[in-house]
């Protein structure tokens, strides 16, 4: 802990940028690795763990997409509680530890009975380590959280990037490979804990950091006050605190499930819908969700730096701008190639000829999509604090948009599904530009 008190400050981030020194913050990088990681190896592993168990593959899937979606809410205040109490790692290790427990059975069970629930743990477990996540990230970075959580987010998207490449060469094997790191993440953070200690003054720097809000003051009854119940079960006596006004926090939950369920729609069933329904090549095919995620990934290397710059609402008010006019393009665009197809011009030529369209339309939503999820936590924070069970229910909005997601273009079809998402996004900024301003002028309101 003393040696992070001499890293520079020219980050934009507090003294103990890594979780006041309980290294939890830390080990969280390893962790949205796996999260990346895991759906690919979930969704590679799954057709020789159903034909092993007779279990279908998307009862697997619901599994964990229902421990993704009620964990969060159901823990939070316990999650909230071990904050509170300085039991960040050895709470934190020991839920690794569970996980580890449920990957390493995983592809060895042998009954229905024994599988899914492993499937719910590995999905709840892992919505509840990204709201613990969310919890301190608030608590220590405060209004600059959007930066750290960019930074999350890109090594989650690396994790993704190879996971594909994991499970080839290792097969079912790949959930051993997860189950090692998250054991041995657990026991760095254990030994953290034994041989070190909680840091010098945690109680200090985690209550008192949870309770100061960011900037400027709340007007009417949402003024400071001194509340009990805002802070979850963060609390051990009344504190002084300024909790996120309601109306900003309904607008910023509905918003962040719109996104996730736009986002995850496009990269799964954007491939799909080129092959099957615009007749594309599978190699052509690939280039689209390729063109997204590329601007996805890559912008996060320039938005930590833009957004020291500027407010995080801003960064949200442009991206939702570049998603409304990249969804009505692409929609568009869609319905050209329909009716070419009907005309019977061929699919070659087709491809020829809107490719470059497609490719430059889904990179700009790429972009546009970056700053949303990080940016849309830190417009959040700069209002007030973030109780653990409003983290909880904001990560089970983002589960939830992103169960939408796998199967909403099912029904709609990929064009109509993201330009609905899109315009969505779009209206609940431009409806509350009082909580999400394009220039930051005393948050918060």
């Amino acid at each position: 802990f003393r040696a992070q008190r001499k890293l520079p400050l020219d980050l934009g981030l507090l003294p103990g940028v890594m979780g006041y020194g309980t290294g939890v913050l830390r080990a969280h990088y390893v962790v949205a690795f796996m999260r990346g990681l895991t759906p690919g190896v979930v969704s590679t592993s799954s057709l020789f763990i159903s034909e092993k168990t007779g279990t279908p593959q998307h009862w697997m899937m619901v599994a964990r997409g229902i421990g993704m979606i009620v964990a969060p809410a159901l823990s939070s205040d316990t999650l909230g509680w071990a904050t509170w109490h300085g039991n960040m790692q050895v709470g934190y290790a020991t839920l690794l530890f569970l996980r580890a427990l449920c990957e390493v059975s995983a592809a060895r069970v042998s009954s229905v009975f024994g599988l899914l629930p492993r499937f719910v743990l590995i999905g709840g477990i892992g919505a509840c380590l990204d709201t613990w996540r969310t919890i301190l990230v608030t608590i220590v970075h405060r209004e600059q959280c959007g930066q750290a959580m960019v930074i999350y987010a890109g090594i989650y998207g690396f994790g993704c990037t190879v996971a594909p490449y994991l499970t080839v060469c290792l097969g079912v094997r790949a959930w051993d490979v997860l189950a090692c790191v998250d054991t041995v993440t657990a026991l760095l953070l254990l030994r953290k804990f034994l041989v070190i200690g909680r840091p010098r003054n945690w109680k200090d720097k985690i209550r008192s950091a949870g309770n100061n809000g960011g900037g400027g003051s709340l007007t009417g009854s949402e003024c400071t006050s001194v509340n009990t119940s805002v802070a979850g079960s963060m609390q051990g006596s009344p504190v002084i605190t300024r909790p996120v006004p309601r109306s900003v926090f309904r607008a910023g939950v509905a918003f962040i499930f719109i996104v996730e369920a736009t986002e995850t729609a496009l990269s799964s069933w954007c491939f799909t819908y080129a092959a099957t329904h615009l007749k594309f090549s599978s190699k052509a095919a690939a280039l689209l969700p390729t063109a997204f995620y590329t601007t996805f990934t890559g912008m996060r290397l320039l938005l930590i730096p833009i957004s020291r710059k500027m407010a995080p609402s801003t960064l949200v008010q442009f991206g939702a701008w570049a998603v409304l006019a990249c969804v009505v393009v692409f929609f568009f665009l869609t319905r050209h190639i329909d009716r070419e197809l009907a005309r019977g011009m061929p699919p070659d030529d087709i491809c020829s000829k809107y490719m470059s369209s497609l490719l430059i339309c889904l990179g700009l939503y790429g972009i546009g999509s970056t700053p949303l999820y990080s940016m849309m936590l830190a417009s959040i924070r700069r209002h007030g604090t973030i109780a653990p069970r409003q983290a909880g229910i904001y990560d089970t909005a983002c589960n939830l948009g992103i169960t939408m997601g796998l199967a909403g273009p099912s029904v709609l079809g990929l064009p109509s599904f993201e330009l609905l998402g899109g315009a969505c996004v779009w209206l609940i900024t431009v409806t509350h530009t009082k909580y999400f301003p394009w220039r930051d002028s005393g948050l918060p309101c």
